[in-house]
């Protein structure tokens, strides 16, 4: 029993239960939870607060539902690795107990069964997550920092030759009325798969040679524009009279939708 200072009333805090709690060690936490009281905090009042406060799963669900499915394409992705690396270790424990050795336990067990990099998506995804907790008011502080990416990141130096190039053209040309200049635009416009698939005729300027790609279909959010060769117009003419009237360049079959899934297919000895 204690009272916070300035307020008369009587307060009860259970420390826990015997005999999980020695005599000695309730002692001790007593003169802390008075010592407390006496600064004008309310220990019982913190606790009430934190049984209150949201487990884990709850901030990775929210996560997902308010931010992820609605400011990111890469969403799907964030929702495996949640399910898969996350929700099992920590799901019923409060977000705002996960500490800084826990989400380095967390990195050593990923390293350790052989995927660096994965481990590094991991810890960039909690520390979003935790960093969004924070903005939302589920948690005051976020466990990853000072954390460093436990794998070695290698830059991709690999550069096609004119041979390989002109193999996989013609592989191109050997799936599909669709995918194959799908493929075809990705290499000759350099720009990301996503991209390319929700291209939407409204956004294209055949007399202007050029692409405008929306904030909403870009990776970084912003709007930029792409100029347009003589082959992508080409290509892009020969589409227009098979896309049978859609608003996508890529019309997927379910109607109103581009394409989403593009299959992965080996061409000529070449990932896609």
């Amino acid at each position: 029993m204690y009272r916070v200072r300035g307020d008369p009333r009587k307060r009860r805090l259970t420390l826990d239960h015997y005999p999980a709690l020695t005599l000695a060690d309730a002692r001790q936490r007593a003169q802390e939870v008075l010592l407390a009281a006496s600064r004008g905090q309310d220990p019982a009042a913190d606790k009430q607060a934190h049984n209150n406060s949201a487990t884990f799963a709850e901030l990775a669900h929210a996560y997902l539902d308010k931010h992820a499915r609605a400011k990111k394409r890469s969403w799907a992705e964030d929702g495996r690795v949640i399910g898969r690396e996350l929700i099992p270790r920590w799901g019923r424990r409060k977000a705002a107990d996960i500490r800084r050795t826990d989400v380095l336990h967390l990195l050593d067990a990923i390293v350790d069964r052989g995927s660096p990099i994965q481990a590094n998506r991991t810890l960039a995804l909690v520390r979003k997550m935790f960093n969004w907790g924070i903005g939302r008011g589920l948690v005051e502080t976020n466990p990853c920092v000072q954390i460093e990416a436990p794998g070695r990141e290698n830059q991709r130096q690999r550069v096609l030759s004119e041979n390989e190039i002109r193999t996989l053209w013609a592989a191109f040309g050997e799936i599909g009325p669709m995918m194959g200049p799908m493929f075809k635009l990705r290499l000759l416009t350099a720009q990301r798969g996503g991209e390319v698939a929700s291209m939407r005729w409204q956004d294209i300027d055949l007399d202007a040679r050029s692409w405008t790609i929306p904030p909403e279909a870009s990776k970084n959010g912003l709007a930029h524009m792409v100029p347009l060769s003589d082959a992508v117009i080409d290509l892009l003419r020969e589409l227009r009279r098979i896309s049978g009237g859609s608003e996508w360049v890529f019309p997927s079959p379910r109607p109103g939708q581009h394409v989403q899934n593009v299959p992965r297919r080996r061409l000529c000895g070449f990932g896609s």
